[in-house]
This record gives C-alpha cells, structure tokens and sequence, in this order.
C-alpha cells in the first residue's frame, strides 16, 4: 500500500502537470484528501481546469479553506483575473463575503487590481458591494482610483 506521503505526492504532481487521469487514479485509493487541496495548488500558481477544481471537491478539498490571513482559493482566482474559475468555484459552494484578516474581500481584490470580469461575476453572485478593506475602501473605491 502506498504511504500518505506518497499519496499526497502523487496527487501533487497529478495537479501540477494538470492530469485529471493520473488525479483520478490517486484519488481511487484508500487514503483521505487534504481539505486545503485546493489552496496549496493556488498558493503554488498551478493553474487548474475547473473539471479538476470540481473532482477535488468530491473527494473531500475544502473550497473555502484559508491560509493563515484568511486567503481563500476564491481570492486567488479573483487576484488572478480568472473570471470563469471564480464561476467555478463560487458554483461549488465558495464563500463569495469571505474576508482576509485585513478586511479584503475576493471582490475588492479583483478592484485593486482592476480585474472587471472577476469583479462582474462576484457582483452576479451576491458579493457585498459595500465590503471595505481595513482601511475603509470599498471595491467601488478601487475601481474610481484605477479609472
């Protein structure tokens, strides 16, 4: 039986070169998943296909578990202008008001960096408009300020 280690390994690597057939075939042992699956591939920029993101929810990856301030997955995907990953993720159940430790939210993310789609679907979705960051600016804020 393979270890947990090389499990968490193998699934790692499956997420890293993208592979949904080599991730199925790990996921089909008999080992648990880490819950925070998806923020590990996040905080290491791999880009994942939303087939992926959903397969990993299925088998026990927590969509709305958060690093040490309180970034989700859902904030790195806004941070990253991926629109349709946040449809994604926000589909499967993320937390679209989730807060940093600093107050952000996934939407005034996407305003700091002028991200529009991501700020469009979070807006479609139910993200408070009104959310302010720790030092009182909102996503409407960050968006006058980038024009």
């Amino acid at each position: 039986m393979t270890s947990t280690k090389q499990y968490e390994q193998g699934i790692e690597e499956a997420l890293t070169r993208n592979d949904k057939a080599q991730l199925e075939s790990h996921l089909t042992r008999q080992h648990s998943l880490s819950s925070d699956i998806l923020l590990w591939a996040f905080e290491n920029n791999i880009q994942l296909d939303t087939e992926i993101v959903q397969l990993l929810i299925e088998n026990g990856a927590n969509i709305n578990a958060c690093d040490q301030y309180g970034w989700t997955v859902l904030m790195g995907a806004a941070s990253m202008n991926q629109s349709a990953m946040c449809l994604t993720l926000i589909e499967l159940g993320a937390d679209v008001n989730a807060r940093v430790s600093y107050g952000q939210t996934a939407l005034v993310i996407a305003a700091q960096r002028n991200h529009l789609d991501c700020c469009c679907v979070l807006i479609e979705h139910g993200a408070d408009v009104n959310a302010t960051d720790q030092s009182g600016k909102s996503a409407l804020m960050f968006a006058v300020e980038k024009g």
